[in-house]
């Protein structure tokens, strides 16, 4: 169960939210704690949680040794869980210690399919987080 409800409302993703929206996203939230060297989700299994950082330091790795690190609270995880085909396309590990932000992929993309505009909020900003990553992975390929 989630305990810092101001905590969660600073984080850029859910910033924009209604407050009827906030109440429903926020009942499907939990955090867990991550321990350094911990697997938290892994490359073609089922893409069954979006996670949120919170604190803490991760490798997000994909085939052909292509990774990146996220450091920042608010950083997403796991957006396979709510986009088609719903498996993992990467394997994330805690560099640190940590705490994620869990929700449960398919209860939240039920919310979204079912509330048009939370959709477009939330969706924008994915999109615009997974522009940057891929901006970024782009840059720093291997030639």
């Amino acid at each position: 169960m989630v305990t810092n409800i101001e905590k969660i409302k600073s984080i850029n993703l859910f910033s924009n939210l209604k407050k009827e929206d906030m109440e429903q996203v926020i009942s499907l939230m939990e955090t867990n704690k991550v321990y350094e060297g911990e697997v938290f989700m892994q490359r073609g299994e089922p893409a069954l949680t979006f996670y949120v950082v919170l604190s803490g330091n991760y490798m997000i790795h994909f085939a052909e040794e292509q990774s990146f690190t996220l450091h920042n609270q608010g950083d997403i995880i796991g957006w396979s869980s709510i986009i088609t085909p719903f498996f993992n396309t990467a394997t994330g590990t805690a560099l640190t210690d940590g705490e994620l932000l869990c929700l449960h992929g398919k209860k939240l993309y039920n919310l979204l399919k079912n509330n048009p505009d939370m959709h477009y909020i939330f969706m924008k900003k994915i999109n615009k987080i997974i522009a940057e990553k891929m901006a970024y992975a782009k840059d720093n390929e291997k030639i």
